[in-house]
């Protein structure tokens, strides 16, 4: 990824953005719970999540998890122009298909590769097993990691700084799982076999040791379904559920200190699960959607300034998407890119009834901050390829 400018003095508190709905290839499904990196190019690739069968007669199947690869990109900036959708034709060791893994795209074995960790099989049940995806080779590896590895889990986040990859949070079994850190007590995640982790854990993709870390300062609560990203050398966390319901707080965590903070509430969008975030520009984070306290499903778009620690007014242009969670926001060629996700939760059968299969792309409307976006990302973004 692209170096991240820091804001500059005089920069406002405010931030404007523009939504553009994209056409929608035939290969993009109605998708949720799936992962998504960005590649030099400024395309995305998506692996597995649940997907809408299409029927031979047109209409809607039903819902089943899927292992397949699917690279998306906008031909051009205006959105009636097109939009490239591919599915993927891979080799090697590929994972199974599930949902709620977490990705990162990430230098491993000296190839840009999205590396995809963990996840939920109804077939398997929670899975703990990590792969690579090569972007020019299209190779999937299975990675043997050694060292203090999080255990079996879904509903987590990755994030990449450099050659590390740090993992937090997510839900799942008890098994094997430290007392220390969890946010509740032992005989009450005896009792339901599961829970939510509070662990963070640093991943070598140099060495393919794995590490858990002990920060300083206030983190995070154990919390699953939260967002997560990386902005310079901080990795930024997101809401998410954790024991006493949605959060709608953040926490960042220095990896070059290796100490939490956290960031001040005014301004700050509403409790959700499962919102997605993606680095924006000049050191700030943007976040959509995500359920809500009473099972809804937010539509709001919001701007963190990761350095200055606080929200930003955000003056919204175009067709923003309708409210959702369990999408997917991917930044890549100065664009951040919205797929899939799911809405209409129903609580009788615990899930949501309308999966979406739109895309949408967000970009900055503010030309200063743009022009400083693309200055900083154009040595990279013209020597990298993607092969498809």
């Amino acid at each position: 990824m692209a170096a991240i400018v820091p804001p500059t003095a005089g920069d406002a508190e405010s931030v404007s953005l523009q939504w553009d709905a994209l056409k929608v290839p035939e290969c993009v499904l109605a998708r949720d719970g799936h992962a998504c990196v960005g590649v030099p190019d400024g395309g995305s690739l998506v692996f597995g999540g649940t997907v809408v069968q299409v029927l031979a007669s047109g209409q809607s199947g039903k819902a089943v998890e899927t292992a397949e690869v699917v690279y998306i990109q906008p031909l051009t900036s205006p959105a009636e122009d097109g939009t490239l959708g591919v599915n993927v034709n891979t080799t090697g060791t590929p994972p199974c298909a599930r949902v709620s893994a977490a990705a990162c795209a990430v230098d491993v074995g000296g190839e840009p590769s999205m590396l995809v960790f963990g996840g939920m099989s109804m077939e398997i049940g929670w899975l703990g097993d990590v792969h690579a995806l090569g972007m020019s080779t299209l190779v999937w590896k299975k990675l043997e990691l050694t060292g203090e590895l999080p255990s079996p889990r879904d509903k987590l986040g990755a994030a990449a700084v450099g050659g590390k990859v740090y993992f937090f949070g997510g839900f799942g079994p008890i098994d094997a799982v430290p007392d220390e850190g969890q946010g509740d007590t032992a005989p009450e995640r005896e009792a339901a076999n599961f829970t939510w982790f509070g662990d963070l854990y640093e991943l070598d993709t140099a060495t393919l040791v794995c590490r858990r870390l002990c920060p300083t300062g206030v983190g995070p609560s154990a919390r699953a379904a939260h967002t997560m990203c990386a902005v310079g050398t901080n990795v930024v966390v997101c809401g998410g559920k954790d024991r006493s319901g949605r959060r709608n707080d953040v926490f960042i965590y220095d990896t070059v200190s290796n100490e939490w903070s956290s960031v001040g509430m005014k301004g700050a969008p509403s409790e959700t699960s499962f919102s997605a975030c993606a680095p924006l520009c000049d050191g700030r984070v943007v976040l959509f959607g995500g359920r809500l306290k009473d099972d809804s499903h937010s539509d709001a778009t919001s701007v963190l300034d990761v350095v200055a620690r606080r929200w930003l007014r955000v003056e919204l242009e175009g067709s923003p998407p309708p409210g959702r969670g369990g999408h997917s926001l991917c930044y890549s060629g100065g664009r951040v890119l919205l797929y899939g996700g799911a809405s209409d939760f129903h609580a009788e059968a615990g899930a949501c009834l309308t999966r979406h299969g739109d895309l949408y792309m967000l970009t900055v409307v503010d030309s200063a901050v743009h022009k400083r976006k693309q200055d900083a990302e154009a040595p990279e973004s013209e020597t990298k390829t993607t092969k498809v």
